[in-house]
């Protein structure tokens, strides 16, 4: 259990036990990769240490989302301290093994609220395949840009101009295809997928299959799919073709708006940097009527040593993203645009389960 301050205690120097909740609520609500909790907070007074496996230990896409999963709920967690009165400062620790960060709280009465924390609860996914406009106004997209500002290091890059949509549109694609084409990463894929559920419910843990916007003639399909032999079988038909373009190609050409998320510095930084800058660009997006959905494949796959990707694939998609965003490293792509509230959404686990 966390060592939440005595009921006598000075709150001046401990957190409250409705602050510490209110925090790991924030925290909870934040995105991670296949809707999976890997880390837990750990309070003592108004310090906190975030406790995760130990990423030096795991292989390196698992590495890099994970990174941005901290990334998101460090500001998840700047967000609603700051409607609490608190001033967060995070650092990150290169040699703590499974507490890589630690939190620091200070009150200051004169804080200014930080707008998205009221959203928070209210993000989420939406796999709607067609997203449909009006597109933003100009002032709409400085605003949401905006959105970095508190961010150092992180990058937006708008890919909406006709010849960077295809060039993106197609590093995305070679990617997709390559999901569907290749067994570990076919099986990192249907493994995050709640097959035990039904096609209306939901769960805290892993992906509901009725949150994946399948057709309802594509559901026996997709559900024979998650076998590697029938998936390979398929395949000599060319089904990962047609499932690259229908999964993430022809969503990402077809949106409103694509948006490119990076980091500069050491990797661990723009890793952070870029999970920090997507929790607010998604938040704030999702607050103005926006339906957002986050396609990672493609920028993750293009860092070197990305993990079961073939050199030749993992090199094409690392040219096409630096002739993109030179000057930054991208590591999550996001379409936008407007579309029916999702029938089903992914839970997040609850404030007390995220406590250690």
């Amino acid at each position: 259990m966390s060592e939440l301050p005595a009921p006598n205690s000075n709150p001046a120097d401990s957190l409250s036990p409705a602050e510490v909740m209110a925090l790991a609520q924030a925290a909870a609500s934040s995105p991670s990769a296949d809707n999976s909790i890997r880390w837990r907070l750990h309070f003592s007074g108004l310090q906190a240490a975030i406790r995760t496996p130990d990423l030096g230990q795991l292989a390196a896409t698992r590495r890099r989302l994970d990174l941005i999963s901290l990334g998101c709920v460090v500001e998840s967690l700047r967000a609603r301290s700051a409607e609490l009165g608190l001033l967060m400062q995070f650092q990150w620790h290169e040699d703590r093994g499974t507490e890589p960060l630690s939190l620091t709280f200070t009150r200051t009465p004169h804080q200014a609220p930080d707008p998205l924390g009221a959203y928070l609860a209210g993000r989420h996914s939406n796999r709607t395949p067609f997203y449909r406009g009006p597109k933003l106004t100009a002032t709409q997209q400085t605003d949401l840009a905006n959105e970095l500002r508190p961010i150092s290091g992180a990058s937006l890059s708008w890919m909406d101009a006709a010849e960077l949509r295809a060039q993106a549109t197609s590093l995305i694609r070679a990617a997709e295809v390559e999901r569907f084409r290749n067994k570990e990463l076919h099986e990192e894929l249907f493994s995050a997928v709640r097959f035990d559920l039904g096609w209306t419910e939901t769960c805290e843990e892993g992906l509901p299959p009725g949150s994946l916007a399948v057709g309802l003639l594509e559901r026996p399909g997709f559900k024979l799919m998650r076998h590697w032999s029938v998936q390979r079988a398929f395949n000599l038909l060319g089904v990962h073709h047609v499932l690259g373009l229908r999964s993430a190609a022809i969503p990402a050409r077809t949106a409103p708006h694509l948006v490119v998320l990076g980091g500069t510095g050491p990797e661990h930084e723009a890793a952070l940097s870029a999970g920090r800058a997507l929790l607010r660009i998604w938040t704030r997006a999702n607050a103005m009527g926006l339906a957002a959905q986050v396609l990672a494949a493609s920028p993750l796959y293009a860092l070197a040593g990305a993990t079961a990707v073939p050199e030749k694939l993992q090199a094409k998609l690392a040219a096409g993203w630096h002739s993109l965003t030179p000057a930054s490293t991208p590591f999550i792509v996001l379409r936008l645009g407007h579309a029916a509230a999702p029938a089903v959404r992914a839970g997040r686990p609850s404030a007390a389960s995220v406590v250690a």
